[in-house]
C-alpha cells in the first residue's frame, strides 16, 4: 500500500468528514440549544403576555373600584339628606315644633292635623297625611311656604287652596288680598305627605 494513496484517500475523507462533523455540530446546536431556548421564549412570551392582560384588568378593576369609591363618596352626602327627609317614628313633636317656630316666625295661625294612624304602610317608611290651615297676610303666608319649603322634612304638597279669610267681606277684592299694607287674611289649607321611617 502506498502511502500516498492513504493520504489522498484520508484527504478525500477529510474533505467529506470535516464538512460532515461540522454540519452534525451545527444541526447538534440548533437541536439541543437553539430550538429548547426558543420554545422557552416563547412560553415566557406567552406568560408575560399573560401576566400583562391579568395586570390590565387587576388595574381597571382598582381604577373602578376607585372610581365608585369617589362616587360613593359624592352621594354620601345626599344619603345623609335623604335619611334627613324622612321624620322618625319617635320624633312626631320635633316634627310639629317644626311646624310651630315657622307658623310663629311668619306671624301666621296655623292648624296642624297628623292622623299618625292613617297612612299608607310601605317596608322602608310609612306615607302620614297632613293637613295644615293657615291664617295671615299674603305676604307673611307667602314667607310661611317659602320657610316650609326650607325645613329639613320632605312635605309632598298634594294641594294647596288660598281663600278670603275673615274680614269685612266674605270675598275681598283680589287687590286687598295682594296689597302688601293690608291686614286682608288670607286662609290657606294645604294637604300634603309626610314620610316616616
Amino acid at each position: 500500500m502506498n502511502l500516498d494513496n492513504l493520504t489522498k484517500i484520508n484527504m478525500k475523507k477529510r474533505i467529506f468528514i470535516v464538512p460532515a462533523v461540522f454540519i452534525l455540530f451545527i444541526a447538534g446546536l440548533i437541536y439541543f440549544i437553539i430550538l429548547p431556548t426558543m420554545k422557552d421564549i416563547e412560553e415566557t412570551g406567552a406568560q408575560i403576555e399573560f401576566q400583562r392582560i391579568d395586570l390590565d384588568k387587576k388595574y381597571y378593576k382598582s381604577k373602578s373600584a376607585k372610581q365608585s369609591t369617589k362616587s360613593l363618596k359624592a352621594i354620601e352626602g345626599d344619603v345623609e339628606k335623604l335619611d334627613r327627609v324622612f321624620i322618625n317614628q319617635n320624633q312626631e313633636l320635633a316634627f310639629i315644633t317644626a311646624l310651630e317656630e315657622t307658623a310663629n316666625k311668619n306671624n301666621i295661625n296655623q292648624n296642624i292635623n297628623l292622623d299618625l294612624s292613617s297612612g299608607a304602610k310601605n317596608n322602608k317608611y310609612d306615607k302620614i297625611p297632613l293637613k295644615l290651615t293657615t291664617q295671615g297676610n299674603f305676604i307673611n303666608q307667602f314667607n310661611y311656604l317659602r320657610d316650609l319649603e326650607r325645613l329639613n322634612y320632605y312635605l309632598n304638597i298634594k294641594s294647596l287652596d288660598l281663600s278670603a279669610g275673615g274680614g269685612a267681606s266674605a270675598y275681598p277684592p283680589l287687590d286687598k288680598i295682594i296689597d302688601y299694607g293690608s291686614g286682608a287674611n288670607i286662609k290657606m289649607v294645604i294637604l300634603a305627605d309626610t314620610y316616616w321611617k
